[in-house]
């Protein structure tokens, strides 16, 4: 069980002689930005799944983490490729993919009963659980994460989508464009005095103020 933080354990860029610490698929950032645009570094290509689904018998093409979209729909909601409910009184897969369970005659979302056991008290005002993996009913001691606030608990999120969408945790998505780019490459913007949570490219920025100026522009001509 994992307390308010993930653990991070630093690294040295992979680069023979370079003792930056590592910021992207085991460089540092000069190292990775000459490997992408010169080609000095061969990078090996992130992981994928396999074409097929895992689930047995299910001859579809997977979509997200070795499933396709019917059977990984099915573990987020149900916790299990199979579809029978529980018997009362024991615990109960709810129609989110959380599972709830009778705690002195109440019925409490299983994970927030997990964490506050393993932690010893209560969960903090404001604290939220985190899945690591993201699926909502596994409920196991490692796969929990104990976020201090949402903003928190958004972020890991975040990262898991990037992670899952290019390979790369720490790269942000553009407003703009939709595309996942290394944040050194972007600009950000904060919103109600909170941290930076927008990152775009500032050409697609520029883009978009052409695009408006010239429907408008148009629309008055009509």
């Amino acid at each position: 069980m994992t307390a308010a933080a993930y653990s991070i354990t630093l690294k040295n860029c992979s680069t023979h002689g370079c003792d930056r610490q590592a910021q992207t698929r085991g460089f540092c950032n000069k190292h990775y930005k000459q490997a992408r645009n010169k080609g000095l570094i061969s990078i090996a290509k992130p992981p994928s799944y396999g074409p097929i689904c895992l689930a047995d018998g299910c001859g579809d093409q997977s979509a997200k983490r070795g499933y396709c979209d019917k059977h990984y729909r099915r573990i987020q909601r149900n916790g299990t490729l199979d579809t029978v409910r529980q018997a009362p009184g024991l615990p109960q897969y709810r129609s989110d993919g959380y599972i709830d369970q009778l705690v002195d005659g109440r019925r409490q979302l299983q994970h927030i009963v997990i964490a506050e056991k393993a932690i010893g008290k209560p969960l903090p005002k404001g604290a939220e659980v985190h899945h690591i993996n993201e699926i909502r009913s596994d409920n196991r001691n490692e796969n929990l994460v104990v976020c201090p606030d949402r903003q928190y608990h958004m972020i890991l999120h975040a990262r898991q989508r990037a992670l899952d969408a290019c390979g790369h945790a720490g790269w942000h998505k553009c407003a703009y464009c939709g595309q996942y780019d290394d944040p050194t490459n972007m600009t950000g913007r904060s919103s109600r005095g909170k941290s930076i949570n927008t990152f775009y490219h500032k050409h697609c920025a520029a883009k978009s103020v052409r695009e408006r100026k010239a429907a408008r522009k148009l629309k008055q001509q009509q």
